[in-house]
């Protein structure tokens, strides 16, 4: 009986850990995704503002 109910709590640990590595991993995922939304949408805003500089400089420049 004393064995049978080791196995039993050592069994349940055992899936414990396993849902509690599967969320982190569930997490982490989103998390990446999340990173990778937002760098993009970075990206994008430093090309519009890279192209808004250039066309300032090339006005200025027109001036002198």
């Amino acid at each position: 009986m004393r064995r049978l109910l080791w196995a039993y709590g050592a069994t349940l640990a055992f899936f414990v850990v396993v849902i509690y590595l599967a969320s982190r991993i569930v997490v982490e995922r989103r998390q990446a995704g999340e990173d990778r939304r937002v760098r993009a949408e970075l990206e994008r805003r430093v090309a519009e503002r890279t192209v808004q500089l250039e066309a300032a400089n090339k006005e200025l420049e027109s001036f002198s």
